[in-house]
């Protein structure tokens, strides 16, 4: 087997960082080689600048801004190594942040994937990459300005999945997290199907500067037939936005079923009705 085709886990994912110019902060990265893998994996760290495109999000990590010079302030201390079947590794970066930094937001990403190079002599390559974010807040002029512009959930759906989904807007110079509070109930009885209660945390959602997010929470394994009621609380920028709907769940199936009942029916009393004039004009 090619240990570039082993998969591999990465924490933190992201991180979130207070920074002031001149200073330097130091960070980790631990790399975790999977369980059932029985190669070694050979990994190598890069940096890239971190950006989003679209409502959806797609990272971009190759246009450069003012906002991702992060990425040329981090230095990684052990950018190559080896690490064992069920072993794990520490990478250490630091980031040394220039005098005149400028405020606000500061976006790169610590890239950790396989070191092609140590295995040059395989017929196939596989090439595996993961992410840690760094979001940093960079002391200075900076601008909090945003708004929640629309937050929607549909009154019916013909199948047991919906989107609930919501639109947010970040016009300041740093990021901003919003964050959702979800309830499905059972609306006959009240049986809770889903709650962000049992986590520890609410769910949180990092909104870019400049940016427009569609944030869309899709509900599965809801009833194929009935009634819910969804209850979504968004808290961003000191705004909440409170929306509580029941939505009707009913299947095709089921609406073509009531269509043909109530269609033999109506035949049926028309086909009296005239009966009953013909026995009349008799």
């Amino acid at each position: 087997m090619d240990n570039n085709s082993n998969t591999f886990t990465i924490l933190p994912m992201g991180r979130d960082v207070s920074l002031k110019a001149g200073e330097k902060v130091t960070g980790t990265i631990t790399v975790l080689n999977q369980q059932d893998s029985k190669d070694p994996f050979t990994y190598k760290v890069t940096v890239a600048p971190y950006g989003v495109e679209g409502e959806d999000y797609n990272a971009d990590l190759v246009s450069t801004t003012e906002q991702t010079q992060l990425a040329k302030w981090i230095t990684i201390e052990n950018p190559t190594g080896t690490i064992a079947p069920n072993e794990s590794a520490e990478i250490n970066y630091t980031i040394n942040v220039p005098e005149d930094a400028p405020g606000g937001g500061q976006y790169a990403a610590i890239i950790v994937g396989s070191d092609n190079a140590s295995n040059s002599s395989s017929v196939v390559e596989y090439v595996y990459e993961m992410a840690s974010i760094v979001y940093a807040r960079v002391a200075g002029e900076t601008v909090h300005d945003g708004a929640i512009t629309s937050h929607t959930v549909p009154a019916f759906s013909t199948v047991p999945k919906v989107a609930i989904t919501a639109q947010l807007e970040n016009n300041g110079n740093v990021h901003e997290y919003a964050n959702i509070d979800l309830t499905v109930t059972n609306f006959f009885s009240g049986e809770e199907i889903v709650s962000t209660e049992e986590n520890e945390t609410r769910v949180a959602e990092v909104i870019m500067p400049y940016t427009h997010r569609q944030l869309i929470n899709n509900l599965e394994n809801l009833p194929s037939l009935g009634v819910v009621t969804v209850k979504e609380s968004i808290t961003y920028l000191g705004e909440t936005s409170d929306i509580e709907q029941h939505i009707i769940i009913c299947p095709l199936w089921f609406l073509l079923l009531i269509s043909c009942t109530l269609i033999s029916i109506i035949a049926a009393i028309v086909v009296r009705i005239r009966k009953s004039r013909r026995k009349i004009k008799s």
